[in-house]
């Protein structure tokens, strides 16, 4: 991405938009005020959530407003603007020029951040910043996590030198760093911090704890083992470190996990919640760890000990013993199902227990039915990512049906919206919707796609971008889109949202 030639061509177009801009219709007014306020700041952050919704449509005729947004003085529209050009950008990579370009550390390492979690910078980049003159410690040390996440980073004088000053953070980070590579320096500085007297020491400790499950930094067990074990630790941080133990199958940590869960027959909230804990590992321990589960009393708990111990095993019972915690559709439960299946199921098994959780969703009680709609909602998203040809199969049948819940059919479309997959509106040809909310999601999916719209249907979005429907902001921006795009109104709608 050459960000000078962008920036000239960005001058071409706004002196063009000036001296031919069309007036915008009702609607596409309607329209660049919501672009207006995705590109004021506020305090709460809910212009943030805007331009997120509209960078998930990754479309490049958005460049005019990234430019515009890359180039403002303040820093969150910057680093929106930037990940804009950069997600529109026909290489989808990051370059040293457009790192630059962000004047504030603390925005340069997010934008590094997340160019690295979403592969949007190359390894090549990367390893350039490790050298670059000026970059700050911390933001190498950034760097230098992802890369070592993925096998490739190795040079242990980059966190020995970052370790020698700066936050508690920063020299926490280093010796993690250092003891994945099995540098003695990072152990006994990990030990030091357990010493450490500053009062943010524990908030650190679980930060790392975090960022060593979130890299699979596998050398850091025992410390976290340490952690648990402490007489004074807080809760919250023990339920962590031991969950950190068990995740990287230290075997201490398990037996730590058997015998507190044995000391709680008589708190079934605890016991649950350890419950929880044990299955978020199951992939990762012993199968036997979940056998004083299975003999609980405690219905819920037997189900969740015999799935875990079905994954723990390897055994072609789990999809089935999945089901049956499906079926309680417990919240907390749904939740880890959707993590099992993006990142520890086989894509088979991954299939099975994501229909299983929208199938189900009709089943759970009333009064947390819009935690399970998202719920399902993502869940029809994963099927989609993972196959979209045969999960159109699977999905449409739950569209079509007039025996399927409304609220059911709303969770299914947003999943669809979710995705950033071209024409996934194919997946609803043909059908119609009469219910007033499923209608409005189904107009978006297909305006978004670039379906013509007509009659009846055009004035019913244009309601839509008009704020006539329930449906939230973060999606209406999306509509508005897509209603400039329609008709044509791209560049007068991007100059009079800029100019408000």
């Amino acid at each position: 991405m050459n960000i000078a030639l962008s920036r000239f061509l960005l001058i071409v177009s706004l002196f063009c938009s000036t001296a031919f801009a069309q007036s915008l219709d009702e609607t596409g007014q309607s329209a660049a005020f919501l672009l207006h306020e995705a590109v004021t700041p506020r305090r709460d952050g809910g212009h943030e959530a805007l331009l997120e919704s509209l960078r998930h449509m990754r479309d490049p005729q958005m460049r005019p407003l990234y430019e515009a947004l890359a180039n403002a003085a303040q820093p969150s529209l910057q680093l929106h603007g930037l990940l804009g050009l950069i997600e529109t950008d026909e290489s989808h990579q990051v370059d040293l020029e457009a790192i630059g370009q962000m004047s504030l550390a603390p925005l340069q390492a997010e934008l590094i951040a997340r160019a690295l979690d979403e592969k949007l910078m190359s390894t090549e980049v990367a390893d350039q910043l490790l050298t670059w003159p000026g970059m700050e410690p911390a933001v190498k040390l950034i760097v230098a996590t992802r890369l070592l996440a993925q096998g490739q980073f190795n040079d242990p004088e980059i966190p020995a030198a970052a370790m020698q000053g700066g936050s508690l953070g920063r020299r926490a980070l280093a010796a993690l760093l250092l003891a994945q590579l099995q540098d003695p320096r990072g152990t006994e500085a990990l030990s030091a911090l357990n010493a450490s007297t500053e009062p943010q020491r524990d908030t650190v400790r679980a930060e790392m704890l975090q960022t060593a499950m979130r890299h699979k930094f596998n050398q850091v067990a025992a410390w976290a083992y340490s952690i648990a074990t402490e007489p004074q630790v807080n809760g919250e941080l023990e339920m962590l470190a031991l969950n950190t133990g068990l995740r990287f199958g230290h075997v201490p940590s398990m037996q730590r996990w058997t015998k507190q869960y044995e000391a709680l027959a008589d708190n079934l909230p605890r016991r649950r919640r350890m419950g929880l804990l044990a299955l978020t590992v199951a992939p990762y321990v012993k199968a036997d760890l979940f056998d004083v589960m299975i003999a609980d009393s405690d219905s819920m708990l037997a189900a969740t000990g015999r799935a875990g111990r079905a994954i723990a095993s390897e055994s072609p019972e789990a999809g089935d013993r999945i089901a049956e915690l499906i079926e309680l559709q417990h919240p907390l439960l749904n939740k880890w199902v959707l993590r099992y299946a993006e990142h520890e199921a086989s894509p088979q098994s991954a299939q099975f227990v994501l229909l299983g959780l929208i199938v189900a969703f009709e089943k759970g009680e009333v009064s947390d039915r819009l935690s399970r709609l998202d719920d399902a909602a993502q869940a029809a998203k994963l099927l989609m990512d993972m196959d979209p040809q045969s999960s159109a199969k699977l999905l449409r049948p739950i569209l079509a049906s007039d025996g399927s819940d409304d609220v059911l059919k709303q969770a299914v479309l947003l999943g669809l919206i979710r995705c950033q997959l071209p024409s996934v509106s194919d997946v609803i040809d043909g059908l119609t919707f009469n219910q007033s909310d499923t209608r409005t999601l189904a107009l978006l999916l297909r305006a978004r796609d670039g379906q013509k719209l007509d009659g009846r249907d055009l004035e019913d979005f244009k309601l839509i971008v008009q704020g006539g429907s329930r449906l939230q902001d973060s999606l209406r921006i999306q509509a508005a889109w897509a209603y400039l795009k329609m008709t044509d109104q791209i560049r007068a709608g991007i100059d009079r949202a800029l100019e408000l």
